[in-house]
């Protein structure tokens, strides 16, 4: 007595459920070049809102100075951290979702940050403080890998908090989609205060920031969408188990020969 199953599907489902999909497609690349177009057309106002930010009566704030300062922390590091925290938490609770979750979030943020960085260290764009302000384009290429202030572009805390946000609200739609619609509006909105933030300290320009959120939307919504139709890749079997992700679906069709 053999079982044999025959599984119908397209053949793109049985190219990605083998993991044969490439993490970046063309889709992506272009659109980062959007992105990219995006930030080159944002930076003709840096200078304009550098100094709406650094103006003497909005800096002298105690609440925006307090504010600017907590959300700083919503940073690469933390965030990660956050992930990895409710990753390890619904792995010892068997709440296999907020494992998923938790862990995409990570994913996203350490894809996110590594491009970021990629970028800013042989761009080596100086940061607004190093010249008050009076040039946007201020380059020096390559010195951004050992000088704090040719780090600007783009805004690592930018990147990193939408590629979180990014994929708690892609991850909302598809596994509870009655709450999308509270989620995903308060997940971007404190996506964008930590690049708010950087702002107001005079750490990043305008263009920086939106470099930075592009970025993260990209890495985002690319993790989301290569794990759930690759479900049962290298890094999901590892840190999820032989299951891959939970929200892995495959349509069967089949029968059975018995001789």
């Amino acid at each position: 007595m053999i079982p044999v199953a025959l599984h119908a599907q397209l053949p793109d489902s049985v190219r990605r459920e083998r993991g044969r999909e490439p993490f970046v497609t063309k889709r992506d690349l272009a659109a980062a070049g959007g992105v990219l177009a995006a930030s080159a057309l944002a930076s003709l106002l840096d200078r304009e809102i550098y100094r709406a930010f650094q103006d003497t009566g909005v800096q002298e704030s105690r609440h925006l100075r307090n504010g600017a300062e907590l959300f700083n922390y919503l940073q690469e590091t933390y965030l990660t951290l956050g992930g990895l925290a409710a990753y390890g938490v619904g792995r010892v609770t068997k709440q296999r979702a907020l494992a998923d979750v938790g862990f995409h979030v990570a994913e996203a943020v350490f894809v996110a940050s590594l491009g970021s960085q990629a970028i800013r260290g042989p761009l080596g764009r100086a940061r607004p403080t190093t010249n008050e302000g009076r040039d946007q384009y201020d380059f020096h290429p390559f010195q951004g890998f050992g000088e704090f202030k040719y780090r600007a572009f783009p805004s690592i805390h930018s990147a990193s908090g939408f590629a979180a946000a990014s994929v708690i609200a892609r991850e909302a739609a598809e596994r509870w989609p009655k709450q999308k619609g509270w989620i995903a509006p308060v997940a971007y909105a404190l996506a964008a205060t930590p690049g708010l933030s950087r702002m107001y300290l005079g750490q990043h320009w305008f263009s920086d920031v939106v470099m930075g959120a592009g970025i993260g939307l990209v890495a985002g919504q690319r993790v989301v969408t290569f794990n759930h139709r690759n479900p049962h890749n290298v890094v999901n079997r590892f840190f999820l188990g032989r299951g891959g992700s939970s929200e892995a679906t495959t349509v069967k069709v089949g029968f059975e020969r018995r001789f």
